[in-house]
């Protein structure tokens, strides 16, 4: 076995995977939507890839994270610690993974969450994007149905957001209103569409508006809307 395919393990009911040392090529999604993944090992003498011991894969020479499992997230403080490890969570790394129960907070290290990589994490809560450092990217779909998630500001330290980052369907009642963004108006890196209709995003004034839209301000410490122009 050299390559794992695309989606090749989709919906599986896997529980333990082990990789071995001459598999050179991992593709998107291997094993999306197998909820039930705990543990993944990877060969010691596989030069291309690595679990780092934590359960996860890993392509080695980048610190990318290709694919995480439920063990990545049993507890908060295992959580934060896993989270110190990736330099980019990958496309479709924690695509339904139901077992998101604890706020996303990303810390410096990481910068880029790829296309589709907290897709339908239904319990995510929360997600703190306070400590990322300046050009920080969202990819599309990123957070798509993560209805569970709360009112959250955006830094200007992250620079671009793809199509549907935190689209969310009406039908499932999200929780999520409000989104509150550092820049003073939508800056080119944010796709027009990176919300859907449902959800508000508001642009930061210091002073009261004078033109009409979508504006807030911090009062107390927590973001508020102004009110009209």
């Amino acid at each position: 076995l050299q390559t794992i395919s695309n989606n090749a393990f989709d919906s599986c009911g896997l529980t333990s995977v082990n990789i071995p040392a001459n598999v050179s090529t991992v593709g998107t999604n291997p094993f999306r939507l197998c909820k039930e993944l705990r543990t993944l090992t990877v060969d010691s003498n596989n030069s291309k890839y690595t679990s780092f011991g934590v359960n996860a894969l890993f392509e080695t020479s980048t610190k990318k994270l290709i694919t995480g499992t439920i063990s990545n997230a049993a507890y908060k403080d295992a959580f934060n610690s896993f989270l110190k490890l990736p330099s980019v969570i990958g496309d479709s790394a924690f695509w339904g993974m139901d077992g998101l129960i604890y706020t996303l907070k990303i810390p410096s290290n990481i910068t880029a969450i790829e296309n589709n990589a907290f897709y339908s994490c239904s319990k995510l809560p929360a997600v703190d994007f306070s400590s990322v450092s300046s050009g920080f990217t969202i990819g599309r779909s990123a957070f798509t149905n993560c209805y569970n998630l709360i009112d959250f500001v955006i830094p200007t330290n992250v620079t671009s957001i793809g199509y549907d980052a935190f689209y969310v369907s009406s039908y499932l009642s999200p929780r999520l209103k409000n989104i509150y963004s550092a820049y003073s108006s939508r800056p080119s890196g944010y796709d027009s569409s990176f919300t859907g209709s449902n959800v508000n995003v508001y642009y930061y004034k210091t002073t009261q508006p004078t033109t009409s839209g979508l504006y807030w301000r911090y009062v107390g410490g927590y973001p508020q809307a102004w009110n009209g122009p």
